[in-house]
């Protein structure tokens, strides 16, 4: 009988990075029972192995497989040779965000004895782990939690059966092993995500054997620390390589702050009548999916408790949080050349100054909070030319908002982009083809619903597109309306252009 091709896809967030490192270092152990992690590739992802189909990929999240490329006939190669001695493990969580069709299809036409395995976390848990995880280092992420749980874009992660369904149309129903991402239904003598990999696999691990890491591989942000980054993102730049000195020096001092922390890492980020309304969406789905895949006759796929603690700043501890992480973070910079040492002594002079001023003379909790946060972005925001520059703007905006209220008329990737990283919300989105639906849990409607019925005064609109064309014909729209540019609306990329997707795309 030919050996297996183990897919360990994901899903996201569900102890993949530990389960990776443990396949990659115990490849002696693996050998044993007859399976194989082979390295795909050198570097910094080669622990990763699987991902080297990213090359593969012809568009970018959808997953159309180029089966023609260098990368994809290397991978086979390599694949192929390994599968003659054993069982091969090929991980990714990438995997799971792909066109599902194309790329099942495609690897079934390369071999054709394929076994899937899949972990899954309740939708809400994941959620809020992929939003701490954004907000640490993956964007420049600058918006509140409730206003990005309801994107588009995140819905279809949540929606597992879909996938489920796909996957199991090209390789069999047979052929995939789903398993809960909840440490009570974790199997194996550890009760974490690897050593139930190691049961759903059949392998009974000796752990006096195991080669572990001592290092925490990927801390959550909890406490004060969620807010703290989430603030400072506003003025770093992804990819820019002074930009991401900062970012990499406080994500150190995080970690570090993290690791001999107390704090309570279950709280979540709904409130509770939001996590039972977000829930409910997939009640149904679940149900499904605990009796298709798992055979439970109850249909309860999830074991976990709903009703979990709120995360809220701890505001005895906000001053000397922020202290330490700035501490730390002008200590480090001293000793990087790139660092303008002017613009470094500008930013530690208004630091130490005003969090004096603040902890001495402050009314409330809430006005200690803002006025914490504003230090937090002013100083950030010196520190580089792209920060300096960003800042000039987003003041520019907030004096044009100022006693208005704000539509942004645009509902595409550079809308959503835009709101990601300036921190306005709108009331409203507008959009002349979508009505009803909502983004960042604010409702779309058409331009003429608001215009024609003269329901625009006193409010600001952004124009949240990047085509020159569009631009044009978003202008004549609102010029018909009467509105007068700079004084009833702004064309958004004339002062903020996005430069997480421009750095990605080159």
């Amino acid at each position: 009988m030919k050996n297996k091709l183990i897919l360990h896809i994901g899903f996201q967030k569900t102890g993949t990075t530990a389960i990776q490192n443990f396949l990659f270092n115990n490849a002696r152990i693996l050998n044993k029972y007859k399976y194989s992690y082979p390295e795909m590739q050198k570097g910094k992802f080669n622990i990763t192995n699987g991902y080297c189909l990213r090359n593969c990929v012809t568009e970018f999240g959808l997953g159309k497989v180029n089966n023609k490329c260098e990368s994809w006939k290397i991978f086979w190669d390599k694949t192929r040779d390994e599968l003659k001695k054993n069982n091969v493990i090929i991980s990714w969580e990438g995997i799971s965000t792909y066109n599902i069709d194309d790329f099942f299809s495609a690897v079934k036409n390369e071999y054709d004895n394929i076994k899937v395995i899949v972990y899954l976390r309740r939708q809400d848990r994941y959620i809020e782990s992929l939003y701490n995880q954004l907000v640490k280092y993956e964007i420049n992420l600058a918006i509140k939690f409730k206003n990005i749980w309801d994107l588009p874009e995140y819905r279809m992660l949540f929606s597992y059966k879909y996938k489920l369904d796909k996957i199991s149309k090209i390789i069999g129903k047979e052929n995939i092993i789903v398993r809960v991402y909840e440490k009570e239904q974790f199997k194996g003598d550890k009760q974490d995500a690897v050593s139930d990999f190691m049961y759903a696999l059949g392998i009974d691990v000796n752990w006096n054997e195991v080669k572990t890491s001592k290092k925490i591989l990927n801390p959550a942000l909890f406490g004060n620390f969620i807010d703290i980054k989430r603030e400072m993102n506003l003025y770093i730049k992804p990819f820019d390589k002074i930009s991401r000195i900062v970012d990499y020096t406080i994500f150190n001092y995080l970690e570090l702050n993290i690791r001999n922390s107390e704090i309570n890492h279950n709280q979540g980020l709904f409130t509770p009548e939001e996590r039972i309304k977000f829930l409910n969406q997939f009640e149904k789905e679940n149900k499904e999916i605990a009796y298709e895949y798992l055979g439970r006759e109850d249909g309860v796929l999830f074991h976990n408790d709903k009703m979990i603690q709120m995360h809220k700043p701890c505001f005895e501890t906000l001053v000397s949080d922020i202290k330490g992480v700035f501490n730390y973070l002008f200590k480090k910079l001293k000793s990087k050349q790139e660092f303008s040492i002017l613009y470094l002594e500008e930013a530690e002079h208004l630091f130490y100054s005003e969090i004096e001023n603040i902890e001495k003379d402050y009314n409330d909790c809430e006005e200690l909070k803002l006025r914490c946060f504003d230090l937090v972005k002013k100083c950030i925001a010196l520190l580089t030319d792209y920060g300096r520059e960003k800042y000039k703007k987003i003041m520019y905006l907030t004096e044009k908002i100022k006693n208005k209220k704000v539509f942004i008329f645009g509902t595409g990737g550079y809308s959503t982009d835009f709101v990601r990283e300036t921190g306005v919300l709108p009331d409203l989105f507008l959009d002349n083809n979508k009505n009803d639906e909502t983004i960042f849990n604010i409702k779309i409607v058409s331009p003429d619903c608001i215009f024609k019925r003269g329901g625009a005064v006193g409010y600001l609109t952004i124009i949240a597109v990047k085509n020159p064309q569009a631009i044009d014909e978003m202008e004549k729209q609102l010029k018909s309306y009467g509105l007068k540019k700079d004084e009833d609306y702004i064309i958004g990329i004339e002062f903020f252009d996005s430069p997480y997707l421009e750095s990605y795309l080159e």
